[in-house]
């Protein structure tokens, strides 16, 4: 038996297991686990090595995928959070486990905290469903204009709305946590020139 560790990849060679009399699907080495983000709301593809035939999504609220091609998928992130994907093959058996997670779209947050703020330093998470900013800012002024930039976006990402054909309804309103780990460097030492 040889395992090799990539990260959160495990692959298992030479591992057999027998399949229960009667029940359809043929054992074979674990398979592989791949993790896969996608921001809420949008959509990616996602290319297989071996012809996909069946999929089973652990929570259809989290994310939607299906199959374009037997070797290629279509994967939309629904709402925020986790869930897991098992793909089979022509001979049901299991080929790839994923690991979606989806998470908030950051690019245009990211665009505009460096439009307003071009000087500082700035980094932008997504965890749990709430966004996380850290990093190192000149002042307590740039630090509030962040916030108050990420907690615009985490409203407006809280309140799109899921269209329902004509009769769109607003989904209910739950604030998106802002987490402020930014620092603002350099206030201390200006403070003690002063004195």
């Amino acid at each position: 038996m040889c395992i090799r560790d990539r990260g959160t990849q495990l692959l298992f060679v030479g591992v057999t297991q027998a399949a229960e009399p009667g029940s359809g699907y043929s054992a074979m080495p674990a398979a592989n686990t791949n993790i896969v983000q996608v921001p809420i709301y949008k959509s990616r593809t996602i290319s297989t090595r071996t012809p996909v035939r069946k999929i089973s999504v652990g929570n259809p609220d989290i994310a939607d995928i299906l199959i374009t091609s037997p070797n290629q998928l279509y994967l939309l992130g629904r709402s925020l959070g986790t869930t897991n994907v098992l793909l089979w093959d022509s001979n049901n058996r299991l080929i790839e486990t994923m690991d979606v997670e989806v998470v908030h779209d950051l690019t245009g947050l990211k665009t505009k905290l460096h439009q307003l703020l071009p000087e500082e330093n700035i980094e932008v998470f997504s965890a749990q469903g709430a966004l996380v900013l850290r990093g190192q800012v000149r002042s307590a002024g740039a630090m509030d204009t962040a916030m108050k930039v990420a907690k615009t976006y985490a409203a407006q990402t809280s309140s799109v709305v899921q269209g329902k054909g004509e009769a769109a309804e607003a989904a209910p309103a739950q604030s998106l946590e802002v987490i402020n780990l930014l620092s603002v460097g350099g206030s201390q030492q200006v403070m003690l020139e002063v004195k």
